[in-house]
């Protein structure tokens, strides 16, 4: 199975978004291809880029930024796929974005693992795939000792028997996680040892993220090193193919797993 990773930069404006979006599906060959966190803006928008699908074949995975659904209930980083060349709401999205966000919030933690039990998990020819969204792996937690080397991630919630059972079953359930990002990491040694753990057991682990505005927050040249990443049983990947455009707007991963 091939899986195809794209990176954009931080200010390409919505219209172009959408544009590039369709043209990079339509071209694949992959058997999956997920974009980088808020694709698209609006999902205002989303019309237009159905128009403009072609491609039967690909499996696709992107975010909504803002998404108005009524009066009362409008929702940011919506989870949408494109399958068989149609564009369909997984009627899901990001709960939370940092530790403080989760940490000792038990029922947020049910709500994401009620997601990650069903609408985030998505099975495609036969591999199943579990997508947490950008800081949602703050669902993990790390132990870090100074002036040694431990550092391991773990199950925030390890000490609830209910949550940790349910997120052990998703873990020995899921053959692939993905992680789409909206802008770059900090803390690098921590998302390591997670993206180690989501990982292991002979699972896959991959993420692709937009640059950062330099104006806000930290800027990632779409060459890093830090823009996608792919591991596998707790080793990181490397692309098979990795391919730029002319002006400098987007990146693509290409990798291969065994499934």
């Amino acid at each position: 199975m091939k899986i195809q990773l794209v990176s954009y930069k931080y200010n390409i404006s919505g219209k172009k978004r959408i544009d590039l979006t369709a043209s990079l599906f339509n071209d694949s060959k992959a058997d999956v291809i997920m974009f980088s966190g808020k694709t698209i803006f609006n999902d205002n928008e989303l019309s237009l880029l159905q128009s403009m699908i072609k491609n039967k074949k690909t499996f696709g995975i992107f975010e909504v930024k803002k998404c108005y659904v009524s009066y009362l209930l409008r929702i940011n980083n919506a989870l949408y796929t494109i399958k068989n060349g149609k564009i369909e709401n997984l009627f899901s999205n990001q709960l939370f974005a940092t530790s403080e966000d989760i940490n000792n919030n038990i029922d947020l933690a049910r709500r994401l693992i009620l997601e990650l039990e069903t609408r985030r998990k998505l099975v495609i020819n036969g591999v199943c795939f579990t997508i947490l969204q950008c800081g949602e792996n703050n669902i993990l937690a790390n132990k870090m000792t100074h002036g040694s080397d431990i550092n391991y991630a773990y199950f925030r919630f390890k000490e609830n028997k209910e949550l940790d059972d349910r997120f052990t079953k998703i873990l020995e359930t899921t053959d692939v996680f993905l992680n789409p990002i909206h802008t770059p990491m900090g803390n690098l040694g921590k998302m390591y040892v997670r993206k180690q753990f989501l990982s292991s057991n002979n699972r896959y682990y991959f993420s692709t993220s937009n640059t950062g505005d330099p104006k806000i927050n930290r800027f990632t040249k779409l060459e890093s090193p830090n823009m996608i990443y792919g591991y596998y049983n707790g080793k990181r990947m490397k692309p098979i193919e990795t391919k730029y455009d002319d002006y400098g707007e987007y990146r693509i991963d290409l990798f291969e797993i065994d499934k």
